[in-house]
């Protein structure tokens, strides 16, 4: 096999290996986030898996905060339905009609993709 072509396994299988990969969730909250937090709820667990799909559970409800993660939540957790993120996604209050960045958030769910 050439080395080229023994590169690319490698990485397939590098990348089949990272989408399987479930790493525990992490629950944050408004005192670590302070202003900064975007929800509405006091706690959020968030969750990263595969690809970074994305999600939250907040309040005992689950919401994607990617694209990825519908899709990926859909395929690999059937028994969770993620609800709109606009009823828990508190509004920016510099800015009226905007919502909270949710960067710092998924930035922190992200995390966990990364190790």
């Amino acid at each position: 096999m050439s080395l080229p072509r023994l590169a690319g396994c490698a990485v397939v299988i590098a990348m089949a290996v990272a989408a399987c990969t479930t790493l525990p969730p992490v629950t944050v909250s408004d005192a670590e986030f302070g202003d900064a937090w975007p929800f509405h709820a006091e706690t959020a667990t968030l969750y990263c898996e595969g690809p970074e799909a994305i999600w939250a559970e907040i309040a005992g409800q689950y919401y994607a905060l990617n694209p990825i993660a519908p899709v990926w939540v859909a395929e690999r957790h059937p028994d969770i339905t993620l609800r709109n993120l606009e009823t828990v996604w508190r509004d920016d209050p510099n800015n009226p009609g905007t919502k909270s960045d949710l960067g710092p958030v998924m930035d922190r769910a992200l995390a966990i993709c990364h190790g």
